[in-house]
């Protein structure tokens, strides 16, 4: 979607905003596909059961020795695939440590909800199980997959062994009444074929009874992965029942006032929960680490190998810097590569470490906020390095803070201070002169409009004082938290943010990117695309972490599900919101396919190819018809709709639009005419009636002249096609100038050659190639004719070269004395009064 062909590029965009026609055709198409899924006889046959397999019958003996070949070479594919356990080996091998796991974490689990949890509780059991319920989610897919594949390889060992038992039953002569033709004598038949039948047979009862221990095996361990995935799930369940209680009991107090409960007996007794608690904490994250130590190894390598990249590439980004110092705070990200491989690594600690425990969380948070603070305080201005400093220091007051629970007195006495410090801080930062004096020229916006969400934030954190304060824990420490952790969230984000805009500011400056012509030429688009592309990837991110703290990402999401599953039915047809927010987003994408192709074609191949102008329209207007109608098709199917008797509903509504839109319907035939015969094309000037002027673009319905005077004239495709059109510059561009001159009798008509000749010779945009030419055309009634006739390359100069022609032979026939002539007439008498004859004799 870049920035230079979303503004420019207004042929993708014409199709629904200029093209009402189209929009109309595509609409008939859509309703016809939906009429052909709202027949009920159209989808009788759309859910028919798979057919039977067919029944069983006797192998003619000539076949039986090939017959026999094929079946061996099939039951021992079969056997290879019942002996294949890549699939099912890394399940069973790791049931018991799973199933362990699941038993320690389903009593914590327990302990916690039996404990008044706080949302932070509720969530941090959430992030337990939802690995566990992946892993086992993918475990019941692989193995209900394998034991399908048993039932179908069930089905044909069955259809085998009753085919070639009743092939050996026929040639004993055992077989049904209906298959006594078939009979062959058993003496007629080689021991070789009877002994070759046998060995079949024996084999495919072994393989099915391979096959039936193996499918008692995944039965046995798809019932012990039910039997845990329920657990988890109903576990899952509790813990979000609990989150319905605890959230719609969030506005009760759980907690006596502070005031109350301060006394020297619970303070030592947080210090001692405390102290178990950090203990309990390390050795989980002892014991975590012991258990996934290729993932620690995994990330210390990911680490160096960010490392390295960063020292590397510094070296090459100095020339850059040094040509354009605009540069230079960009390439800070790669002035410090530990602190930036820091933030970038911290990226990848939700893959590497699931189910980590609070303590390793918290350690890397500490690696992302401390290195995310270093970084930016090189990035941003100095007025924001004590806003940087202070948040570090509320992030350390948290840590200490995870030490004690909640709803401990030392716990609660922390978050008040912690509160109490936010909001004396945050209001010396509005009130401060010292702080507004510092701010720089270009950050006085920021600034300001950080004074205007001041307020807000200290009226939060005021609030959850005063609701710890009087006993509401867990809405303070939601509310509290909450604001806190997203401000540490956004600190690291847009630290992120900075690190990778500043990577694509040099990426696009160094190869390979830097060799592609496409890339070179519109670098200032592609990076603002970028850019804009990565600030809507972190505010899309920021929200979802802003959502989860708060406790209602789940409630909201379940709402838009809810929302977008909400459908109304027309006939057999349901049609949900998201249904059509589907239909549309992929009429989007395909928009934005469609203009980012012609971007390419423009920028890229076009130039490359030496593509006219014409040909380089009829190309990208079709590319983009045909994209829009696969996208529309897509979109469609997308809908649901069956396109199994779209042809015949749209074939039928089609002799309504042949006979309701002919006009229409040929104008857009002329248009494919006129993109592909090319008679006309884009860029050339034209005569049609009396409209000159050049042909700015040809549509689907009509194409567009755009005269001399800068008028724009609408002309139907089908009279380009049928009607005389005029084409200045089909072969080539060059124009013939045509000037009359009269001169009055008794002069030279050679001297007025001359002079014409030479005028045209000095003009520097009259071609010597045809050469100007000059021809005595008539003897007039008044004057001697003359036709001046020059040929020139630009068609844009015809009408400024004529006049400054025109006036340069008026100049040079008055300068010469050559009388230009005016109209003559010799008028003959035949009667005249007396009166008027004796005053004309007394004027005379």
């Amino acid at each position: 979607m870049f920035l230079k062909w979303l503004n420019s590029q207004r042929i993708a965009a014409s199709l629904f905003n200029r093209k009402p026609v189209t929009v109309l055709l595509l609409i008939v198409l859509f309703c016809a596909g939906a009429a052909a899924q709202a027949d009920p006889a159209a989808n009788t046959n759309s859910n028919t059961a798979p057919s039977p397999l067919p029944t069983p019958t006797p192998i003619p003996v000539a076949s039986v020795l090939s017959e026999a070949e094929a079946a061996t070479a099939r039951l021992k594919n079969i056997r290879a695939s019942l002996e294949d356990t890549s699939a099912v080996a890394p399940i069973d091998n790791g049931l018991p440590a799973l199933r362990q796991d699941i038993d320690t974490r389903e009593a914590e689990a327990r302990r916690i909800l039996s404990e008044n949890p706080s949302f932070d509780d509720l969530r941090s059991v959430e992030q337990d199980w939802e690995p566990i319920s992946q892993t086992l989610a993918r475990w019941t897919r692989t193995l209900r997959d394998r034991s399908s594949a048993r039932e179908k390889e069930f089905a044909e060992l069955s259809q085998m062994a009753d085919t070639w038992s009743k092939t050996l039953a026929s040639l004993k002569g055992t077989s049904p009444p209906n298959q006594t033709e078939n009979l062959v004598s058993i003496d007629s038949v080689p021991d070789e074929v009877l002994k070759k039948i046998n060995e079949v047979i024996a084999d495919i009862k072994a393989t099915i009874q391979q096959a039936e221990e193996n499918q008692k095996r995944l039965l046995s361990l798809q019932s012990r992965v039910t039997s845990l995935e329920s657990r988890v799930n109903a576990s899952l369940a509790d813990t979000s029942s609990e989150r319905g209680r605890v959230f719609s009991g969030i506005f009760l107090r759980d907690n006596r006032p502070i005031w109350s409960v301060l006394d020297t007996s619970s303070v030592t007794g947080d210090n001692k929960e405390a102290g178990a608690s950090f203990s309990t904490q390390t050795s989980e994250l002892r014991t975590y680490a012991a258990a996934r130590t290729d993932r620690f190894l995994i990330h210390g390598l990911l680490f160096l190998v960010v490392t390295g990249l960063l020292f590397w590439a510094r070296s090459f980004i100095r020339p850059h810097v040094k040509a354009e110092p605009k540069l230079e705070t960009a390439a800070q990200i790669f002035a410090k590569p530990v602190v930036t491989a820091l933030v970038i690594s911290i990226f990848m600690s939700a893959w590497l470490y699931p189910q980590a425990p609070t303590l390793l969380r918290s350690l890397i948070g500490l690696a992302g906020i401390v290195p995310a603070v270093i970084l930016l305080r090189q990035l941003v201005s100095s007025s924001f390095h004590l806003l940087l400093n202070a948040m570090v220091i509320f992030f350390f007051i948290d840590r200490i803070r995870d030490v004690f629970p909640e709803h401990s007195v030392v716990g609660r006495l922390l978050f008040l201070a912690e509160m109490a410090a936010a909001v004396l801080f945050l209001f010396w930062v509005l009130r401060s002169r010292s702080f507004a004096a510092s701010v720089e020229a270009g950050h006085s916006r920021t600034v300001d409009s950080l004074k205007k969400a001041i307020p807000f934030i200290i009226g939060v954190f005021g609030f959850a004082f005063f609701a710890q304060l009087v006993g509401y824990v867990n809405l303070a420490n939601l509310v509290g938290n909450g604001v806190l952790a997203s401000s540490y969230a956004a600190l690291v984000i847009y630290a992120s943010v900075r690190i990778f805009q500043g990577m694509a500011i040099f990426a696009l400056r160094m190869r390979p990117l830097s060799l592609i012509p496409v890339v070179r030429n519109n670098r200032p688009a592609i990076r603002e695309t970028v850019f804009r592309f990565i600030r809507w990837l972190a505010v899309a991110i920021w929200i979802l972490i802003v959502l989860n703290l708060f406790a209602v990402r789940q409630y909201i999401f379940e709402q838009i599900i809810a929302l977008t599953s909400w459908s109304v039915s027309i006939g057999s047809v349901d049609l949900s919101i998201g249904d059509v927010l589907i239909f549309i987003i992929t009429l989007w994408i395909a928009v934005m396919i469609s203009r980012f192709l012609q971007f390419v074609l423009r920028e890229e191949l076009y130039p490359r190819w030496s593509v006219g102008t014409g040909a380089s329209y009829a190309i990208s207007t079709t590319l983009h018809y045909a994209v829009i109608v696969i996208g529309f098709l897509i979109a469609v199917g997308a809908l649901g709709v069956d396109f199994t008797k779209f042809a015949i509903v749209a074939g039928a509504i089609g002799v309504g639009i042949g006979f309701g839109l002919q006009t229409i319907i040929n104008n857009f035939v002329s248009g494919l005419i006129l993109l592909f015969e090319r008679p006309v094309k884009v860029g050339d000037t034209i005569q049609i009636n009396e409209h000159t002027g050049s042909l700015k673009e040809i549509g689907l319905r009509a194409s567009v002249l755009r005269k001399v005077d800068g008028s724009d004239v609408i002309v139907p495709n089908s009279m380009l096609v049928s009607e005389e059109v005029v084409n200045w510059s089909l072969s080539d561009t060059r124009r013939r100038i045509d000037i009359q001159v009269g001169v009055a009798y008794g002069n030279d008509p050679k001297q007025v050659m001359d002079i014409l000749y030479n005028i045209a010779s000095t003009k520097d945009d009259i071609l010597a190639e045809p050469a100007p030419n000059v021809l005595f055309s008539n003897l007039g009634e008044s004057s001697i004719d003359f036709e001046l006739r020059v040929w020139v390359e630009d068609p844009d100069k015809v009408v400024s070269l004529r006049s400054e022609m025109v006036t340069d032979i008026y100049d040079s026939l008055n300068e010469a004395g050559i009388e230009l002539p005016f109209p003559q007439r010799d008028i003959h008498l035949r009667s005249i009064d007396e009166t008027t004859l004796r005053g004309l004799r007394s004027e005379k």
